[in-house]
């Protein structure tokens, strides 16, 4: 009978700490899961579009009318963000628009199609 009382304790006091382990691992991400979406609901569109950008390696910077602006491989971007919604907008200044009554469409069309297939 003292055998199998040292043995019933000796397995508790070996598995005690496994157990231990996994709820406080449980409980830290469930609070981190919790921290992290209350920080993102507390992080403006603004600073997190600037926050990836700088993750890629980029280096953005604000304009006179709060538009980030930033180079990627060469090219200059523009990102226009809304404070009430997780919407932007990003565009190249290059970027140009026509209306479709504008004669020189078709062969803009024809242009663009064949750099793309070249490309």
């Amino acid at each position: 009978m003292e055998d199998l009382t040292i043995l019933i304790a000796v397995i508790a006091l070996s598995v005690w700490p496994i157990v231990c382990f996994f709820y406080f691992r449980r409980k830290h991400k469930v609070l981190m899961d919790r921290l992290a979406e209350k920080d993102l609901d507390e992080v403006s569109t603004q600073d997190l579009v600037v926050t990836v950008l700088q993750a890629i390696g980029c280096q953005p910077q604000l304009n006179e009318e709060k538009h980030i602006c930033f180079k990627y491989q060469g090219e200059d971007f523009y990102i226009a963000t809304q404070e009430d919604s997780r919407f932007i907008i990003i565009w190249n200044p290059w970027w140009g628009t026509t209306t479709l009554t504008n004669q020189a469409l078709p062969y803009l069309k024809e242009i663009v199609n064949l750099v793309n297939v070249d490309s």
